[in-house]
């Protein structure tokens, strides 16, 4: 069978992540690299090599970051087999927090990763920019409420209602309104409504 060859290697190009930020520890982590490399000549030179070699960097982003994926996976499973545990608080709120530790990392790197395809693609007026504004105009939108039991997707009968909803909420009687220790709250009167 013929060889098709492979994909060239070539060497790891440096990008910061945000995520790295939210890690406790980095900050002393990357300081203790940096201190440990050792290098003589000018200054830019010195900066230079010391770059080239923040392997130790790479591999603590793979060891770190790589499998957020398998480790949400693996909270979820361990989270579900708690529910059923009544004496495990302590543990459900730790992998509570870890799991939203990772979500948040998560989301910083893709967002991180988004902005250069938005700065792109999106500044050009094209089909990409349509589609996401598109895409956020129907995630905005209400295509249909339940009024009184009945479903309608009339704009015009579901403008008047949430309308008159508002209008309603805020007209009501001051009685219903809660009081804070035996203190009536004050309503806004006729003349400093707009």
């Amino acid at each position: 069978m013929p060889d098709g060859g492979g994909i060239l290697g070539g060497s790891w190009l440096f990008k910061f992540e945000n995520m790295w930020l939210k890690k406790e520890g980095f900050v002393d982590l990357v300081r203790q690299w940096w201190n440990s490399y050792l290098f003589e000549g000018n200054p830019s030179n010195v900066l230079a090599r010391k770059l080239k070699v923040l392997k130790d960097l790479k591999t603590w982003n793979e060891h770190v970051f790589d499998d957020v994926t398998l480790q949400k996976k693996s909270l979820f499973q361990e989270l579900q087999s708690l529910e059923g545990v009544g004496d495990e608080n302590n543990r459900k709120e730790q992998v509570v927090s870890e799991l939203e530790r990772l979500t948040l990392m998560e989301e910083i790197s893709w967002r991180q990763k988004s902005r250069p395809l938005w700065l792109r693609e999106g500044d050009k007026c094209t089909k990409f920019f349509h589609q996401v504004a598109n895409a956020h105009r129907r995630f905005n939108s209400i295509e249909s409420l339940n009024i009184d039991g009945v479903t309608s997707s009339d704009q015009v009968v579901m403008k008047e209602y949430v309308a008159g909803y508002f209008e309603n909420l805020l007209s009501e009687p001051h009685a219903w309104r809660p009081t804070g220790d035996g203190l009536p709250f004050e309503g806004i009167d006729q003349d400093s409504m707009v």
